[in-house]
Parts: C-alpha cells; structure tokens; sequence
C-alpha cells in the first residue's frame, strides 16, 4: 500500500481507488480463507469502505465485493 500511496497522483484517484480497494479485498478474503472464517459480503465491504474512508478514497459497491468473495 505504500507503494501505491506514492504513486497515488501519477495513476489518478480512480485507479488508485480500485487498485487500493482490490488490495484490500484480496487481503481481507484470504486472511479469512486462512482462518476458515465464514463473513457476509456486506462485512467484508464495511471492512473495505472503512479501510478506503481512512485513505480518503470514494466507497466500492457490493458488485466490487462480489469479484472476489
């Protein structure tokens, strides 16, 4: 994530948005997967959204969260 913060201005918000937001995500699912935890999709967008609120970045849809979960 430090890498893409640095290059944040040279990609575009809406790049970074959906490159920090899949980072996210696949972190999030395969952590769960390692942990054999079952989550809803809308937890896992909650934790998403939370996580790109604090980087100052728009919220993804649920069909974003569907991709990968």
């Amino acid at each position: 994530m430090e890498h893409l913060k640095e290059v944040r201005i040279e990609i575009g918000e809406q790049a970074f948005r959906i490159n920090a937001a899949t980072i996210i995500t696949k972190y999030y699912t395969d952590r769960l997967k390692v942990r054999g935890i079952k989550r809803n999709r809308m937890s896992i967008l909650n934790q998403v959204n939370l996580k790109l609120h604090g980087l100052d970045v728009d919220k993804v849809s649920y069909g974003f969260i569907r991709k990968f979960y």
